[in-house]
């Protein structure tokens, strides 16, 4: 009998350390993802901000025309729309574990 309670008692310790160990380790990793996302949507933002001052700059009349610019413009849109790709993909992620959070909640 003794033997038997020796057994359960190092298989729950086993179990509650392995149960703490994956809390921690899913919490560091959704912290991971979301620094990623504010950084990606950051980078996004950032180019944005150029592919705009690219196009004023294209626009000037100095510079209208010029193929090396409106290469630089063709270049920025294909950037930019790869970026907002990985966002829509950030965004579902963020809201599956949102409404993953509002199920544990109700329950």
């Amino acid at each position: 009998m003794t033997s038997a309670i020796i057994t359960l008692i190092i298989i729950l310790l086993i179990s509650i350390s392995l149960n703490v160990f994956m809390f921690w380790y899913g919490r560091a990793v959704l912290e991971d993802f979301y620094y990623m996302s504010d950084n990606l949507r950051s980078l996004i933002e950032q180019v944005l901000i150029f592919s705009a001052h690219l196009k004023s700059v294209h626009e000037l009349e100095m510079f209208y025309g010029d193929e090396v610019l409106g290469g630089l413009i063709r270049h920025s849109k294909d950037l930019v729309e790869t970026l907002q790709d990985f966002v829509e993909i950030v965004e579902l992620f963020e809201s599956d574990e949102e409404e993953t959070e509002e199920t544990d909640a109700d329950v």
